[in-house]
């Protein structure tokens, strides 16, 4: 299931300038339309509520789509560890995201079988890629008719 990564930027400043100013807001989420009205109804993270009880508004300035809600966890962590916006926002998020290694991928062949593994890597890349989705498409059929 894809999910999202998101950074949003508040439309003002929250916080004291003595003790820490708050300006950007990094999630994720696997239904960025529900994740987005909970936001804005005040749900949700503490910040995003604090904006909307002083009238802050904000908008999201960048989104990366990622693979799974797992994968989309992980570039959150790695993001929010630079600690600092300007670096979250100027990197380029999709280099960030862990590439499966064959031996990942050997594994879930003998795991689910040749065939559903070959369904779901065309599936994955669909939208990104059709050409290699349709060679994708011949290799099941040819697996379809060996068996």
């Amino acid at each position: 299931m894809k999910a999202f990564v998101y950074l949003i930027r508040l439309d003002g400043f929250l916080g004291s300038p003595e003790t820490h100013i708050a300006r950007y807001y990094l999630g994720s989420c696997t239904d960025l339309k529900r994740r987005t009205a909970q936001h804005q109804a005040g749900q949700g993270a503490a910040l995003l509520r604090a904006c909307k009880d002083k009238g802050i508004t904000w908008k999201i300035v960048k989104i990366q789509v990622c693979p799974s809600e797992k994968v989309a966890r992980q570039l959150e962590q790695k993001l929010k560890a630079y600690k600092n916006h300007a670096q979250i926002r100027d990197r380029n998020w999709s280099e960030m995201i862990d590439k499966p290694t064959v031996q990942t991928l050997r594994k879930q062949i003998q795991s689910i079988g040749t065939l559903e593994f070959l369904s779901k890597v065309r599936k994955a890349i669909q939208e990104s890629d059709p050409a290699i989705a349709s060679e994708l498409d011949e290799l099941i059929l040819s697996q379809k008719v060996l068996k």
